[in-house]
């Protein structure tokens, strides 16, 4: 057992450069055919479209306030009280800002006419209680926040 802070030794393995050459082209963990190539191209022009989707209503639909909590959170990652330090407000006025933003998108995301939710992924259609969009998922001590 080490020590907290202390290095553990490396091993290294090492492997005869023939066998790969007895792996075939489609045994390879990263091989992808055509079909792959494609769903993968599709999956990202319908993400790009969701981002476009998102960027217009979170222009249209929030505050500046709302819409500066937002993106500091959910597009650069940082947390909620390094919002508050930032922006000089409360860590409770930030998370409520990002909870009312989010549901300001669900609604408009509800009342959009998309042949399928915009977040989902390309011929899925999403279970039973997971009908709202991955940036929604805040949580509090009571459960997942609206």
């Amino acid at each position: 057992m080490t020590n907290p802070g202390e290095k553990r030794e490396r091993h290294a393995v090492t492997i005869d450069p023939r066998y790969f050459a007895t792996l075939s082209e489609t045994a390879n963990p990263w091989y992808e055919d055509e079909q792959d190539i494609e769903e993968g191209l599709a999956w990202g022009r319908r993400k790009a479209r969701l981002l476009r989707w998102v960027r217009l209503h979170v222009g249209r639909r929030l505050t500046a306030r709302e819409r500066q909590c937002l993106e500091l959170h959910v597009f650069e990652g940082i947390a909620v009280a390094e919002i508050a330090a930032r922006t000089g407000t409360n860590i409770s006025s930030v998370h409520r800002a990002i909870r009312r933003s989010v549901r300001k998108l669900r609604e408009s995301a509800r009342t959009a006419r998309f042949h399928e939710p915009p977040y989902a992924a390309p011929g899925t259609t999403p279970r039973r209680g997971q009908d709202k969009p991955p940036i929604g998922r805040i949580r509090n001590g009571a459960g997942e926040g609206t």
